[in-house]
Parts: C-alpha cells; sequence; structure tokens
C-alpha cells in the first residue's frame, strides 16, 4: 500500500482489513471514515476490481481555458515570472478571457502538478 494518493491508499488498507474480517464498525473507528464511504469502497472494488479505488471524475464547471491557453499562460509567465498581472493582461488580450489572478496561479499550479495529484492516473 504505497500508492502516492492517500485516497487509493485508505480505500486499499479498507478492502485488506476488511478481507482480513475487521468488522464495519472496527473499520469506520480505524480509518475514521463514514460507514456509507467504506461500504461503497468495498462495493466498487467488488464490481470494479482495483480501477475501484480511484476517484471517479467529478462535475464541475466548465474550464475557462483549453490546454493550449494554459500552455500560453505558462509561457508568458516563464518571460515575466513575478509579473503575474502582466501576464493576465497579455492573456485577456490573445483569448478575449477575462480571469483573476487568483484562477491564473490556481491553473499554474494544477498543470505543474498534473501528473502526481488525485487517483486518475492509472
Amino acid at each position: 500500500m504505497n500508492h502516492p494518493v492517500f485516497r487509493c491508499r485508505q480505500r486499499a488498507q479498507a478492502i485488506l482489513l476488511s478481507v482480513r474480517g475487521f468488522s464495519m464498525a472496527e473499520l469506520w473507528s480505524i480509518l475514521d471514515v463514514r460507514r456509507d464511504a467504506i461500504s461503497g469502497w468495498i462495493d466498487r472494488w467488488e464490481s470494479e476490481g482495483l480501477l475501484g479505488l480511484y476517484d471517479r471524475p467529478r462535475t464541475g464547471r466548465p474550464t475557462l481555458y483549453t490546454a493550449a491557453e494554459v500552455d500560453l499562460l505558462k509561457t508568458l509567465v516563464d518571460e515575466e515570472p513575478r509579473q503575474i498581472k502582466t501576464a493576465q493582461t497579455k492573456l485577456a488580450e490573445m483569448t478575449q478571457k477575462v480571469a483573476s489572478t487568483s484562477t491564473l496561479k490556481r491553473l499554474l499550479k494544477k498543470s505543474s502538478n498534473i501528473s502526481g495529484n488525485g487517483c486518475v492516473n492509472h
């Protein structure tokens, strides 16, 4: 159980403990997770196997920028790393899309961590 993502490790641990005979109440106490969540993990394990341990895609707001536009943002920030507002202005002019500096910082952070976040990397 050395998966890089905590949630996957935790789900695998719940499955292993369940197979070893731990009751649902014991699992709930050990893992400090709601009973219905643990039950769902076990059900997904039984129906989907290993893939059942991974997070499923979640619905949410559509992304504002395409992958190419995020790459453009990274290029603009690389030109002047300490001037995100300059990159923000240039990106708005080039894409006709406006976003706050906090949104742009979040996009930059997310794009630099894509290979190591969440359980979606199988």
